[in-house]
């Protein structure tokens, strides 16, 4: 099922595409979806459908250069942002002013780089999310030995020098391995893959290529300032990492040490690339699984604060619990 779009001005007028499937329900669960770099909101109409199932309300919007939001560059290929505080204001807007909450908070589904940016939501922000599951979490890039030793210093003086849109020189081949399922780093699943290349094909106005050096830099930027900031007093929702251990695009490590640091809760998947909620059915079932898990958690631990009472969840993650799917 299709969402409802609209185009909503954010500030600035600047134009952001949102995408809205409404529950049948007569619950007031609302959850909103926070995308991965290049991803479009079309991408995920499967999971939204999960959600319905579930009697959620789904909400989710194009990141600002990307999908069919404003692109931030006249070359619509490319891949750019002047810093990742602008994607946390975006997000902040979006439940504030494009969200009819009722006064409900949302349960947030968010991957990769919207990961990146809810987690930093959860630690910067004031209690804002009733539940947070972060699928593949961009807190740190994968990258080789050598790409690591010359991808900072490349973003840094690329930003200094105005070179900031110019693309990524070391990933000219990206387009063509992006398309090609054999080579593909992010689903084991082909139907999934071609469909996703089927939407492009047919609106090629969602299509996104290689990152800028100036989103590297302020990527690089963003993780250092999510790496430094300080664990919440009282932990304001409970927060699962789902982990996928065939991950070639992210950091595992960087998930773990977070984990650790503020005491989430992680759980592995075993055979996963880096979009588990395009992977093969298999893997996906044991999402939805632990996500129906999770839920059951929500219910607990919001008892639990109405009565004052330290959750049960939260005892059981400070020793940040980690639990493998295989």
């Amino acid at each position: 099922m299709p969402p409802q779009f609209s185009i909503e001005n954010f500030p600035s007028k600047t134009q952001i595409r949102v995408g809205h499937w409404r529950s049948n329900s007569q619950t007031e669960g609302l959850i909103v979806i926070l995308h991965g770099r290049t991803d479009f909101i079309e991408k995920y109409t499967e999971t939204a459908e999960e959600f319905l199932t579930r009697g959620y309300d789904v909400w989710t919007m194009d990141w600002r250069g990307q999908g069919l939001s404003v692109r931030e560059v006249e070359d619509r290929q490319k891949g750019h942002i002047d810093s990742f505080d602008t994607y946390l204001s975006d997000l902040i807007w979006f439940l504030t002013h494009v969200i009819p909450r009722h006064g409900v908070k949302p349960v947030v589904l968010a991957h990769s780089m919207g990961a990146h940016v809810a987690a930093r939501a959860i630690l910067e922000k004031e209690n804002i999310f009733r539940g947070v599951v972060l699928t593949s979490p961009m807190f740190d890039i994968s990258m080789s030995g050598v790409a690591t030793l010359f991808a900072k210093p490349l973003a840094y003086l690329g930003q200094l020098t105005g070179f900031d849109k110019k693309y990524i020189p070391a990933m000219q081949n990206y387009a063509t391995k992006s398309k090609a399922f054999e080579k593909n780093s992010l689903t084991s699943n082909k139907e999934r893959f071609y469909q996703n290349q089927k939407e492009i094909e047919e609106r090629p106005n969602l299509e996104i290529h290689r990152p800028t050096i100036g989103w590297l830099h302020a990527a690089f930027q963003s993780i250092n300032t999510l790496s430094r900031l300080p664990p919440i007093a009282n932990n304001c929702c409970p927060v699962l990492v789902c982990t996928a251990l065939a991950d070639q695009v992210v950091s595992i490590s960087a998930q773990a040490e977070l984990c650790q640091k503020h005491g989430w809760k992680q759980m592995f998947f075993h055979g996963s690339k880096h979009e588990i909620l395009q992977e093969i059915d298999t893997i996906r079932a044991q999402f939805w699984k632990a996500f129906d898990e999770f839920q059951s958690q929500l219910l607990k631990f919001e008892a639990a604060q109405s009565k004052r009472l330290l959750p049960e969840f939260m005892l059981s993650v400070k020793s940040s619990e980690n639990i493998e799917i295989s």
